[in-house]
């Protein structure tokens, strides 16, 4: 749903989004898909083209302040039907993983503030603050519209110098800003958290909270089979086995493999391709093995297309990323043996 949000925002400002899609090695059809998994380095290209054909180093603020209430699916009706900002936050707490997988929330009450930290479950690399401003910017928006308060009272740390253009803040966040803090946060009054919600209502908060739990729990389920299938796909060097045979092995049907893990927001492809690109990242860094070497021992055909893969995976070519490291590296470090 953000994603096609993101593609309606980029077509306001005339932007190709069928060339933004193309870099980011999309179509479409993979948009219009709302199952469709997204791994973290399509996201970063597509997030990277984003903000190069828009000219827009602020797009991820303005994504936050297009979303609506329903953008959010189960967990924004829970929130909207709480009795209080407080319920609210508790909602997003523990249901942010249907919603934003690549993002967690914690929430800690102290005397007179309440501390809501926003950390990240996986290197998002070049997306980080595209995805985390839009993060803060949805739940400020959020909690104005069910609270019908305003949030100047808030505090916003983040997690990053002040930018250039850091004025453009004030036209979507309300509060104050603190740049350079060491994890984003927002930081409440909590006499602002404990105020009433103006579309309380106890019977349809107590439906939508259902109905965000048992996704949870499927969620839960589903995740776990991804982790199952990284843990058999880790040691397979170069003799990786095919969703078939996953299937096979773990006892269920092709068709449910691949709607569990579409479910957990990954694929199978993109394990095969996690597990390579990860193995191939730890063979430049820690071996002097050619990369005709590495990609015959990933089970590449050719090392062209191994360069390939590796390009899409990482941005830059197997040599480029091994120099990099090798330049980061203190020399007296012994490599390993191939």
């Amino acid at each position: 749903m953000y994603l096609r949000l993101l593609a309606v925002m980029l077509e306001r400002r005339s932007v190709d989004v069928e060339a933004v899609l193309a870099d980011a090695g999309m179509c479409r059809a993979d948009l219009e898909d709302g199952e469709m998994p997204v791994t973290t380095s399509t996201l970063q290209r597509l997030v990277d083209s984003s903000l190069r054909r828009s000219g827009s180093p602020w797009l991820g603020l303005e994504l936050g302040a297009c979303a609506q209430a329903f953008n959010h699916g189960p967990v924004g009706y829970a929130a909207i039907a709480s009795g209080s900002l407080r319920q609210a936050l508790d909602v997003a707490t523990r249901y942010m993983v249907l919603r934003a997988p690549v993002l967690a929330l914690s929430m800690r009450r102290g005397a007179s503030h309440t501390r809501l930290e926003v950390r990240e479950t996986g290197e998002l690399g070049t997306s980080r603050r595209f995805v985390l401003e839009a993060a803060i910017v949805m739940l400020d928006r959020l909690l104005q519209a069910i609270s019908g308060r305003s949030m100047g009272a808030v505090t916003h740390e983040l997690p990053w110098p002040e930018p250039a253009w850091s004025r453009n803040y004030g036209a979507y966040l309300a509060g104050k800003l603190k740049f350079g803090a060491p994890r984003l946060a927002i930081v409440f009054p909590n006499s602002l958290l404990d105020s009433s919600c103006l579309s309380a209502d106890p019977r349809a908060f107590e439906l939508a909270r259902q109905d965000c739990e048992t996704r949870l729990r499927k969620g839960a389920a589903e995740r776990d089979l991804a982790s199952l299938i990284r843990r058999q796909l880790w040691p397979c060097e170069g003799n990786y086995p095919s969703a078939e045979v996953t299937a096979e092995r773990l006892g269920i049907s092709l068709r449910s493999l691949y709607r569990s893990l579409s479910a957990a927001g990954c694929s199978y492809r993109g394990l095969l391709d996690e597990a390579r690109c990860e193995r191939a990242c730890r063979l430049l860094r820690e071996t002097d093995a050619s990369v005709e070497g590495i990609a015959e021992r990933l089970g590449y055909a050719d090392a062209s297309n191994f360069s390939r893969c590796f390009r899409r995976w990482c941005g830059q070519t197997p040599s480029t990323y091994r120099n990099a490291r090798q330049s980061q590296a203190d020399p007296a470090r012994r490599r390993a043996p191939n």
